[in-house]
């Protein structure tokens, strides 16, 4: 009954991830490449659609403030007015050529609005490699076939700066009264020719002065540490490793084993080696469900020695690193140098950030087995079993997303 109540508890304290929906459905990113052509400056980008359609003021399920080119649905939610859009697109193109603010020597320079593309999240195009951007986005305005949410929805941009070479912009910036939602909690991934910025939050960034080798390696540590920890499906597998270790010395072999695998597979993609199919993306999503279920099915049955062995771990960790890809659309510089930088402070950075989870959780757990209240076996069960019931959620969730997604192919 102890064991029960624990278990509860630990539901109670989990329960509002089950409404966390998966990596693929969750898209809070300013994706931006700058490239020169000829004398002018061609932007391509991708962002939520609601940085452009909500005030920075906007409430959910409030009337009065409805978002343009959006209906309520029966549930007090934004949806998608694609008539509205086909019939007039104004609106639409003024607020994408004014969301970035771009700076040449405190001249303020306005874009021209060249392409515009919405699509569903779950079914969104490649946006990893420029040349592909270049060849697909071409159309002054491309709109999905079925209606969608708004906080569903995404949007391409290709805008151009006349006259003016990427090297003469010494600014980029998003709305500083942007949807606050969207604007703390955006990743930004800025590529330009021969570098690549990343950060969080609202982006301001000044380009007068490149960062050098130590200051990009810095940055990608830092942007990996931050990666390790916005997937709760993630750091729900970390627990698996901690749980199904035995020892410390094994914790440490299952990180290294696990960074191993999903890095290897974040770099095949990001270099444009491994393509993934959009439709492939929920059913990806689904198989890290299912690694979650297996994994807490394995710690449950062998509590006493590692649950998992190595190669299952990395084998999963494959998975995971797929997962990685999928959300962060990871670019990279053009040069090989900087290539190395990339990727080394990048995973660096995802391991620094796994040790210290694994480290928060190896403590834990001893410090509730020092107390001696839960015996090893009842602490097992009281993360097990929660965590089982949140995977199976997820699996049922995605797997039902993917269904869908290849009925509307």
């Amino acid at each position: 009954m102890r064991e029960l109540k624990h278990c509860l508890l630990v539901m109670l304290l989990v329960l509002p991830a089950l409404t966390v929906e998966a990596h693929f459905q969750n898209f809070l990113a300013r994706i931006v490449y700058l490239a020169d052509q000829g004398d002018d400056t061609l932007i391509y980008a991708r962002i939520p659609l609601a940085s452009l359609l909500i005030e920075h003021d906007w409430k959910p399920q409030a009337d009065d403030t409805q978002p343009p080119y959006t209906r309520q649905n029966d549930n007090d939610r934004p949806v998608l007015d694609l008539a509205a859009l086909a019939r007039d697109d104004s609106l639409l193109r003024h607020k994408a050529a004014a969301y970035f603010s771009f700076q040449m020597d405190n001249q303020q320079l306005m874009p021209a609005v060249e392409a515009l593309r919405i699509q569903p999240i779950a079914t969104r195009s490649p946006f990893g490699h420029l040349a592909t951007i270049k060849q697909t986005l071409t159309l002054p305005l491309e709109l999905p076939s079925n209606p969608l949410l708004l906080e569903e929805a995404i949007i391409d941009l290709k805008l151009r700066i006349s006259n003016v070479a990427t090297a003469q912009i010494s600014q980029i910036a998003s709305p500083s009264n942007e949807w606050p939602t969207i604007r703390d909690q955006a990743i930004n991934i800025l590529t330009l020719p021969g570098d690549t910025f990343t950060s969080s939050g609202a982006l301001a960034l000044t380009l007068s002065s490149p960062p050098g080798i130590l200051s990009q390696l810095s940055n990608q540590i830092t942007s990996g540490v931050r990666h390790v920890l916005i997937g709760i499906d993630h750091l729900l597998f970390m627990c698996v490793l901690v749980l199904g270790a035995g020892s410390w010395k094994r914790i440490v072999h299952n990180s290294l084993m696990f960074t191993a695998g999903h890095s290897i597979t974040l770099g095949l993609v990001a270099l444009g080696l491994l393509i993934i199919p959009p439709t492939n993306v929920p059913l990806i999503e689904t198989l890290i469900a299912l690694s979650i279920f297996y994994g807490f099915c394995r710690v449950l049955m062998q509590p006493d020695k590692p649950s998992l062995p190595l190669w299952q771990i990395g084998g999963i960790g494959l998975l995971h690193g797929l997962g990685f890809a999928n959300v962060l659309e990871k670019a990279t510089g053009t040069g090989a140098g900087e290539l190395i930088v990339h990727w080394l402070g990048f995973n660096l950075g995802i391991e620094a950030g796994q040790i210290v989870v694994f480290a928060t959780l190896t403590l834990l757990l001893a410090a509730v087995r020092r107390i001696g209240r839960l015996t090893p076996r009842q602490i097992t069960g009281t993360v097990a079993v929660p965590s089982l019931i949140m995977a199976t959620y997820w699996t049922l969730e995605r797997g039902w997303m993917w269904v869908s997604t290849l009925t509307e192919i």
